[in-house]
């Protein structure tokens, strides 16, 4: 047990097999089991049980809910869509200050220095994390819906026409 998802390669160490049987069993076993399953998730796999037993382990065990915020939630959309993207880009596109907002997804894992911009000043650039991944369920950013989804046009368009010159 670990308290993250671990890789094939990791697993291939770990029970001292090649990676192609790892992977092989990984399939297989998700269709045998009921109630449990083993998930691709944040760049690897973890054993869990499935959705439709949520109900019974609720019963049992209720992990502490983590609250985003508004301004949370915004920060971290702008974030995973734009990535890497500045503290100036994202304050841009939310229209406020984001210093706080962003240190504080920082400290808990959510987003991660990663850089700074070759522009003048050389701001820091900031990503999505694991973490970030495994709360939303996700294997990777590619997994994040398309964001035609949740915008009306126009507010398409701004962040569409949105150029580095801005900073």
């Amino acid at each position: 047990m670990t308290d993250h998802p671990l890789n094939e390669d990791e697993i291939a160490e770990i029970i001292e097999e090649e990676k192609g049987a790892v992977i092989a069993a990984l399939e297989r076993f998700n269709g045998r089991y009921e109630g449990i399953e083993i998930r691709h998730i944040a760049g690897g796999y973890e054993f869990t049980t499935k959705s439709e037993c949520g109900e019974y382990i609720a019963k049992l065990y209720e992990p502490p809910k983590m609250k985003l915020s508004q301004a949370a939630m915004e920060t971290l959309a702008i974030t995973a869509y734009r990535q890497p993207v500045t503290r100036a880009e994202i304050e841009h596109l939310r229209g406020v200050n984001s210093d706080k907002i962003i240190l504080s997804l920082v400290d808990k894992g959510f987003l991660t220095e990663c850089g700074q911009k070759d522009t003048i000043g050389h701001p820091m650039m900031y990503g999505i994390t694991d973490k970030f991944l495994k709360y939303f369920g996700m294997s990777s950013s590619s997994d994040l819906p398309p964001i035609e989804n949740f915008l009306e046009e126009d507010h398409h368009n701004m962040l569409e026409g949105y150029t580095d010159s801005e900073d």
